[in-house]
């Protein structure tokens, strides 16, 4: 007997797979953010999935030299500083905020830290908000910053204001409506205070960024130490 293979059936069913696993993925974040007593719309919940970074990190809690902070404006918790462990070589920004940790959703620092010594597995999966990104500047180099910053209307960190053609910022990416979450390991959230930072640096500028608004919010980026 001849074998026949529907190729249209079988690309149809594949299409369905991925379906039922995306709503899956919506119903699992719409049961763990209700758990903690929030609400949000079908919408923002899977903005929140799609917009997922995983960094992944070797489970040794005192190799990992992280300190974890509520945060204030939002879901999850942030991460406020960053020793030269396992953490930092992961790929862990100061600014990112962490939403679960190896599948458990984290709301406080407390809850945080509980996790990450109760977990058995191999390694810690932490489960980011966004894909924040690292600008280094270079002081030394010819020229001037030529930056301005703001403080935002709401949100973490500091608005980019402006950015002039021919600065040291806009040669290192920088562009006006970026959101700087922290400068050389340190969380900023008033623009004097980010400027004192900036002003004070000798020579490596060190910003992480609030992913930008316009990057492709179907990827999930994956990080590993």
């Amino acid at each position: 007997m001849g074998y026949s293979y529907d190729l249209t059936t079988h690309a149809s069913a594949l299409v369905n797979s991925t379906v039922r696993s995306a709503k899956a993925k919506v119903l699992e974040a719409r049961e763990k953010i209700a758990s903690h007593g929030r609400v949000l719309s079908v919408d923002a919940q899977e903005a929140l999935i799609r917009q997922l970074r995983q960094v992944r990190c070797i489970n040794d809690i005192d190799a990992i030299e992280i300190t974890i902070s509520n945060n204030p404006f939002g879901y999850g918790v942030v991460v406020s500083e960053l020793g030269t462990g396992t953490a930092l070589r992961a790929g862990l920004l100061v600014g990112d905020v962490i939403m679960e940790i190896n599948g458990y959703a984290v709301s406080t620092h407390e809850e945080a830290l509980a996790r990450l010594r109760q977990i058995q597995s191999a390694e810690y999966v932490f489960s980011l908000a966004s894909k924040a990104h690292e600008v280094v500047v270079d002081k030394e180099e010819p020229g001037e910053l030529l930056l301005t910053l703001a403080n935002p209307k709401a949100g973490a960190g500091v608005e980019v204001r402006k950015v002039e053609s021919g600065g040291l910022a806009a040669k290192a990416g920088l562009r006006a409506g970026d959101r700087i979450l922290s400068a050389n390991g340190s969380l900023v959230d008033d623009h004097l205070a980010a400027m004192t930072v900036i002003d004070s640096t000798p020579r490596w500028l060190q910003l992480v960024l609030a992913e930008s608004q316009s990057s492709d919010p179907g990827e999930i980026l994956l990080s590993r130490c």
